[in-house]
């Protein structure tokens, strides 16, 4: 199934534009300058666990009571996005956190969907904010207690931290505990979980000029056919985060995973090119047929490398720029780099895991440069490992918890891929808002 028009043309223009994408200078511990040493103890494991449980079983329990519709007299619309439409109540109690809600569809794998919101470094996710949601000026990752496995590819347990930037008020602060995790439902599709909630850490006090947020997020994401990933969030959020200046920017932070697809899009690309050899720079001046097309250019155009394969002379109209998930090293700007059309059909239908592995194969047989696959292969690492004693058991109770919850929903999923579809077409009928 085809993305609607208007998702293909944002993408296209936020492929020519240059993203900016903050530095990470890193101490001599791997930890990003100017971030504290952050220790997590069991105890506090097993607290911020209760409360991430506590939180996604309502959140699971309200999913499954999904209706058609959502009921506008309890929920203002306050964005809508790629088919996905932000909600906050109406009538908010003034002393009380407020309420947040998330509905809608995004039409790609779910694979490719949870590729675009899985990071486990400072890093990735610095690259990745890039795209999804430019308002994240800066960001890191704190404290890792679990990351992505082959049995587990979408397991990530710890502390990270952002910034959000404002334009005509202070930036606001988040440093939050992130829970993320993926189950196999009994009819054989999956369902994925996504828990952001704020914690106070004495390692990382609220810096003079940023207001903190205080919130709680949980996101759910259904992979309800081959081609359509169902995204809920219920979720809340101190009053102040929601003033008249914030609301646009946080808004924004909200609906970040419907960009989670570009995300992937450009992970795809990184690997890609770290399995082609390096010719960005290069071009051809002799010969004057197209390797994709075979047509014949003109005297004045240049036929270019592919970033991604072997062709060495491509014309204009068989390539196309696109961001990648790497740096710049000529600039302080995302990579972006010219594919054929031959890898960009690759890339959309192959799974990021073969990419991986053709990259990884090509560089066992030593036919590239360790400088080059520092430059173009997926960001490392920069947080240390952890083994919090008894924590093993702390992260099996969690998961083996919402993973009953989740399987009991498998039994409505017709239904709500059905209210969802017609959510989504309701969000693409009221028009959505174009990304800054």
């Amino acid at each position: 199934m085809t993305q609607p028009q208007s998702m293909r043309s944002r993408a296209a223009q936020r492929s020519i534009r240059r993203l900016p994408v903050p530095a990470s200078s890193t101490s001599t511990r791997g930890q990003r300058a100017g971030y504290p040493a952050v220790t997590l103890a069991l105890p506090q494991l097993d607290h911020y666990h209760d409360r991430a449980e506590k939180a996604l079983s309502e959140t699971i329990a309200a999913y499954a009571q999904l209706d058609r519709d959502i009921d506008t007299a309890q929920w203002k619309c306050l964005r809508s996005r790629h088919g996905v439409r932000m909600f906050r109540a109406r009538h908010p109690k003034a002393t009380q956190q407020t309420p947040l809600l998330a509905v809608g569809t995004v039409r790609g794998r779910f694979d490719d969907v949870m590729e675009g919101v899985y990071c486990d470094s400072s890093e990735e996710m610095l690259l990745m904010n890039a795209i999804k949601c430019p308002r994240l000026a800066d960001s890191a990752v704190l404290y890792a207690v679990q990351r992505q496995t082959t049995f587990e590819p979408y397991a990530f347990t710890g502390i990270k931290c952002a910034t959000i930037k404002l334009s005509v008020a202070s930036d606001r602060e988040l440093c939050y505990f992130e829970k993320t995790g993926m189950v196999r439902q009994s009819s054989g599709k999956r369902m994925a979980y996504h828990v952001m909630q704020s914690v106070d850490l004495p390692e990382y006090p609220l810096k003079a000029t940023h207001k903190r947020v205080q919130a709680s997020l949980c996101y759910l994401l259904e992979e309800l056919d081959d081609n359509l990933v169902g995204i809920y969030m219920l979720g809340e959020m101190d009053p102040s985060a929601m003033s008249y200046f914030a609301t646009p920017a946080i808004t924004d932070v909200l609906l970040a995973v419907t960009n989670a697809l570009e995300c992937a899009r450009a992970k795809k690309l990184a690997e890609m090119m770290a399995a082609t050899p390096s010719r960005l720079s290069r071009r051809s001046s002799v010969r004057r047929c197209c390797d994709v097309c075979r047509g014949s250019s003109s005297f004045f155009e240049h036929l270019s490398a592919c970033a991604g394969c072997d062709f060495k002379h491509v014309c204009k109209k068989c390539r196309v720029k696109e961001h990648v998930l790497a740096r710049d090293t000529s600039s302080s700007h995302l990579l972006r780099a010219e594919f054929c059309r031959v890898c960009i059909a690759k890339m959309e239908t192959t799974s990021i895991d073969l990419l991986r592995a053709e990259a990884a194969g090509f560089s066992m047989a030593g036919q590239r440069k360790a400088a080059e696959n520092a430059a173009f292969c997926e960001a490392d690492e920069e947080t240390e490992d952890v083994d919090i004693p008894g924590s093993d058991r702390s992260l099996t109770a969690f998961t083996l918890k919402i993973s009953v919850q989740l399987q009991d929903l498998s039994n409505r999923s017709d239904v709500r891929a059905s209210n969802l579809s017609s959510m989504e077409k309701v969000s693409l009928s009221e028009g959505e808002d174009e990304d800054e």
